[in-house]
């Protein structure tokens, strides 16, 4: 009686895991993307998100949005990167749980 609640619990773990692991890679790939920004400050939001995608295709679903803004402060110009991930949780014998992980990077990008 108890072992179909012990199994959903058992999957409904593991998918959330692999949901912060999906997360947690876009948020790297995005400081990839900002880092990558600092020495080529004229890249397009085109090429970022190419980039973002492109370190996700062997981790993660590359299924991300990439945004990039560029705000001229006193010091120089500010990069703001933010990426958004919607991922489905999906555990047998229950509801799919659909979540939108948001996150934003911001870099500093030089002067020459």
């Amino acid at each position: 009686m108890l072992l179909p609640l012990f199994c959903a619990f058992v999957f409904g773990f593991f998918e959330f895991c692999w949901a912060q692991h999906c997360a947690s890679s876009v948020r790297l790939a995005l400081e990839q993307a900002g880092r990558a920004m600092i020495i080529t400050p004229t890249l397009t939001q085109t090429q970022v998100q190419t980039m973002v995608q492109n370190q996700l295709s062997s981790i993660a679903d590359a299924n991300v949005t990439v945004t990039v803004s560029k705000q001229t402060m006193s010091y120089g110009e500010l990069a703001t990167l933010t990426a958004t991930y919607p991922h489905t949780i999906g555990v047998p014998g229950l509801a799919n749980f659909n979540i939108t992980y948001t996150t934003t990077v911001k870099t500093p990008l030089p002067q020459f």
